[in-house]
């Protein structure tokens, strides 16, 4: 058996070390960019547009205009304060996120007890057929309108 080298020219290859630095590169830039996201998640993705909430309210619960014009400063109001507590708590932690949540219940109770002063009987039944039951809807995400049609 006659076997025939080929000479010429070799490709260089890269040092082991070279290897395990991008990798650690690689690693460094995922877990910073999951950090930068979540924490946008956090601050961002939460609060409600006011406009598309009373949009779909009034859709689903049939508003009438003067309804309407009592529930807007009602959301309104309720947005500005959600995004006042993502704002205060969004950094503290665990501590913080349990804080944030009893203050976001006390806010609903009174968002809820507001609504009812404006919606008929039947309408509150809507809403609160609207509202996810646990805090979270069917996806498994977090929302203020789980049954979306």
């Amino acid at each position: 058996m006659n076997q025939k080298f080929k000479v010429g020219r070799t490709v260089p290859r890269m040092k082991p070390w070279s290897n395990a630095k991008i990798w650690l590169l690689t690693l460094v830039l995922a877990v910073s960019f999951t950090c930068v996201s979540s924490a946008q998640t956090f601050r961002g993705k939460r609060a409600k547009d006011p406009e598309k909430i009373i949009a779909h309210l009034t859709e689903k619960l049939s508003l009438s205009d003067e309804q309407v014009t009592q529930i807007r400063p009602i959301i309104e109001n309720q947005a500005e304060q959600q995004k006042q507590l993502f704002e205060k708590y969004g950094s503290q932690g665990r501590e913080g996120k349990q804080a944030m949540r009893s203050e976001m219940k006390t806010l609903r109770t009174e968002t809820h007890s507001k609504m009812a002063a404006v919606l008929t009987e039947e309408q509150m039944e809507k809403y609160e057929s609207l509202r996810p039951k646990s805090g979270r809807n069917k996806q498994g995400g977090r929302g203020k309108f789980s049954n979306q049609d």
